[in-house]
């Protein structure tokens, strides 16, 4: 089970919607059938707000490495109680958080993020605004390994 804090406020980072929790299931459900979709998998969450699906991948799902980037600091901040609190402490797991705005240089992170490093990115209910899609292509294209990412992206 996942333990989190969350914030009861209207702002996008500090509150778990309801499209991560229905992609959180999904993405166990594929974990409990013969296609798990994260297992030995590095993954990028974009928006990760407060960390439920990279917690998910870390704890359970069993990626690799996960790195849960948000370009909130209130956000960010309570991701880093997010993971203590599910005994995720950065220095001694596979998870990371970063500080990452859609459509910048990944490199220009921090920490520093390398391009085409990741295996999946995920996103829960991360499209409220209308330029959000090209800025999350943009960026996840530049994150992905897969040379499918790059015709994502056009």
């Amino acid at each position: 089970m996942v333990k989190l804090r969350n914030q009861n406020v209207e702002i996008s980072g500090q509150k778990v919607w309801t499209g991560s929790f229905f992609l959180a299931n999904y993405l166990i459900s594929m974990h409990q059938s013969s296609s798990p979709l994260l297992k030995n998998k590095s993954v990028m969450e974009l928006g990760a707000g407060s960390g439920i699906l990279s917690i998910l991948a870390s704890s359970f799902l069993e990626a690799s490495f996960v790195t849960a980037s948000d370009n909130d600091p209130v956000a960010l901040d309570l991701l880093s109680q997010n993971l203590i609190l599910n005994d995720l402490h950065q220095s001694q797991s596979t998870i990371q958080t970063a500080s990452f705005s859609w459509g910048t240089d990944p490199s220009k992170s921090t920490p520093p993020l390398s391009s085409k490093s990741y295996d999946v990115v995920v996103a829960g209910d991360v499209m409220y605004k209308d330029f959000l899609p090209d800025l999350f292509f943009k960026s996840s294209s530049s994150l992905l390994r897969s040379a499918m990412a790059s015709s994502w992206s056009k």
